[in-house]
């Protein structure tokens, strides 16, 4: 039997070495091996939505009120475009009662490459505009809503053609931190996570699947280095072959078999493929959501498809996409197995409304007698 094939583009966003942080790792699962319209096709139209951002569109920036200044500033130093009047108006504020900052970050964004403005220096603008001139900070604020929303309608329109999106957080937070610093790291647990709550969704509706891993490389801490290694494919293969609890990387339930492919590991630079920025920007989005203590499970499952579009669940909605690790994680696991849960192994307060709400409606699919089992 041929194997149904998936690609999977996965990012993270937050800070993983910071435990007062909630990071995640999310991606958009597409049938065969991209967006349906067209790699091309999605660049342009991302490339339209945010003409004054720079290829690659980075998601943590374009969540930044201070760029709407920095980048048609910028572009109008290029002789590219016009600043409109606002933007003028910031810069001019900025150079007058910022000078430091504003003149390293415009300097970042005229080096070329991949070399962005640091975030301190972005906190101190954007404090400035928005203490001392709240009407311009305003209007900036306008506009980066709109240039967002033009942006992540983009995701919308390559959903209608069977796109989904996964995404992993932490049960309570901290709890994908491995216990000994020889044992792993944050974003591969996450990442296992996530690849594992792609295998259980597709086996649980049957049949035969391949997914090819595309995942943007990241730096992670290897401490029996005492350094940061990069991100390569081995790490990729080691992530899948713990989702799948096989050498092999075949995750297998009832009468359903995904393979993990690892296909590929590459950086954010000005060749990638739109399918990667897609990834990351829909990371940026699920970030803020699943860091939420108090939301529900419908909660997330709605505030994550008015932000992008993009449906979170197959056919039921509470076998949800959203995995959390820890204790969510394992209470899926056992089920899994086919054995019973622990008495109150879900009754920690600290763990998020959401992650524990959708590991027990996985957990009781799982279990019912003679629905998707063989």
């Amino acid at each position: 039997m041929t194997p149904d094939v998936w690609a999977l583009y996965v990012d993270e966003s937050g800070d993983f070495a910071s435990f007062a942080d909630s990071p995640i790792v999310a991606g958009l699962l597409f049938h065969g091996g991209g967006p349906a319209v067209g790699d091309g096709a999605v660049r342009s139209a991302l490339e339209s939505a945010a003409p004054d951002v720079p290829w690659p569109i980075h998601g943590w920036l374009l969540r930044r009120v201070v760029m709407y200044a920095l980048w048609p500033h910028t572009r109008e130093l290029q002789g590219r475009l016009c600043a409109p009047e606002f933007a003028r108006k910031a810069v001019e504020f900025l150079e007058r009662e910022a000078p430091d900052a504003f003149s390293r970050a415009v300097g970042a964004l005229l080096s070329g490459g991949q070399k962005e403005p640091k975030e301190p220096d972005l906190r101190t603008l954007e404090r400035a505009l928005e203490s001392r001139q709240p009407a311009i900070h305003g209007a900036l604020w306008r506009e980066m809503v709109r240039v967002r929303n033009l942006v992540t309608s983009v995701l919308s329109v390559v959903a209608a053609a069977e796109t989904y999106l996964f995404a992993a957080g932490e049960a309570i937070r901290g709890d994908a931190i491995p216990e000994s610093p020889d044992a792993g790291d944050r974003y591969l647990t996450l990442l296992a996570c996530l690849f594992e709550r792609v295998a259980l969704a597709l086996a649980y509706n049957g049949g035969k699947h391949r997914v090819d891993l595309h995942v943007l490389w990241r730096r992670l801490r290897e401490e029996t280095l005492g350094r940061d290694v990069r991100l390569h494919i081995a790490g990729v293969a080691k992530a899948a072959r713990e989702a799948a609890g096989r050498p092999d990387r075949e995750f297998q339930w009832g009468k359903g078999s995904v393979r993990l492919n690892p296909a590929q590991v590459v950086g954010f630079s000005p060749t990638v493929r739109a399918s990667y920025v897609l990834a990351d920007l829909a990371a940026g989005e699920a970030r803020s959501v699943l860091a939420s203590m108090s939301a529900s499970l419908a909660d997330v499952r709605q505030e994550l498809h008015e932000r992008l579009g993009v449906p979170i669940h197959f056919d039921s909605p509470d076998l949800t996409h959203a995995a959390a690790s820890g204790l969510a994680q394992a209470h899926v696991a056992i089920a899994v197995r086919g054995e019973p849960a622990p008495e109150n192994a879900l009754s920690d307060p600290s763990i998020r409304i959401w992650a524990r709400e959708q590991a027990i409606c996985w957990a009781t699919a799982l279990g019912r007698p003679g629905e998707r089992r063989s």
